[in-house]
């Protein structure tokens, strides 16, 4: 009998270690959150594989209060920060709308803290808060929503200091071979905008565009076509636009 009780008094123990190293593991499992920035530099290091890039975008513009026209244009781009835009149409746009890049968010200095595993789109992603440090970005806070498996933002949500608030959501082509969306809207309430006019006649556009402030709020709609990827584009593309711009200002 005693010995009975003995043996079962170690296999009570038994039970109760076994319960104790699972509920450690399972502490210690649940305590470690995925790195913030490792993931963002996997991000950085994706979209980097893009050296330059030029495509024809379709732009609809819904800005409350405001009539504003459809426009084709075509964009230009070469890493790390060049971008040049040609247009025949009119119309006025969010200097954000059609060239910011998210990636540019990730440059400089700042703190990244992972928030939670969330479900965007039917996808599984990770939300990171970035907070840019130092007193000279305009930026107060975003919020990056990051595909978990394909390493591409679906989603930025952003804070300015004297500008407002904007959200940029990105769609992807089913088969992605380069970090580059098929359509992004980028939604604002701005209190302070710059905004852009692009003019019919060469000469216009040939100098640099006019721009305005004034507080607003609405979406723009990008729809891309016809990327055509590290082919290659001459920097006199992005310079002719520069010394134009100059020419206009010295006037």
């Amino acid at each position: 009998m005693k010995y009975f009780n003995s043996y079962k008094k170690k296999n009570v123990m038994k039970v109760f270690c076994a319960i104790a190293i699972s509920i450690c593991f399972s502490v210690n499992g649940f305590a470690q959150k995925p790195d913030p920035d490792k993931i963002l530099l996997q991000v950085k290091n994706y979209y980097s594989t893009i050296k330059d890039y030029s495509v024809d975008v379709e732009v609809k513009v819904d800005i409350k209060g405001i009539k504003v026209p459809d426009m084709k244009a075509k964009i230009y781009y070469k890493f790390p920060d060049k971008v040049h835009i040609e247009s025949k149409s009119f119309a006025i746009i969010p200097k954000y709308g059609i060239t910011f890049s998210p990636v540019s968010l990730l440059n400089g200095k700042f703190t990244a803290l992972f928030e939670k595993t969330d479900t965007l789109a039917n996808r599984e992603v990770y939300l990171i808060k970035i907070i840019p440090l130092g007193n000279s970005n305009n930026i107060v806070l975003s919020s990056f929503y990051i595909d978990k498996s394909l390493n591409i933002i679906r989603r930025v949500e952003t804070t300015t200091k004297t500008e407002g608030t904007f959200l940029l959501d990105l769609d992807y082509p089913d088969s992605i071979e380069y970090p580059l969306p098929k359509k992004m809207i980028f939604s604002f309430n701005l209190d302070k905008m710059d905004m852009v006019d692009i003019e019919e006649s060469k000469q216009q556009q040939d100098e640099n565009p006019r721009k305005r402030t004034t507080q607003l709020m609405g979406k723009v709609i990008i729809n891309y076509f016809s990327y055509s990827v590290n082919k290659g584009i001459e920097d006199s593309v992005f310079e002719e636009a520069e010394k134009s711009g100059k020419r206009k200002r010295r006037k």
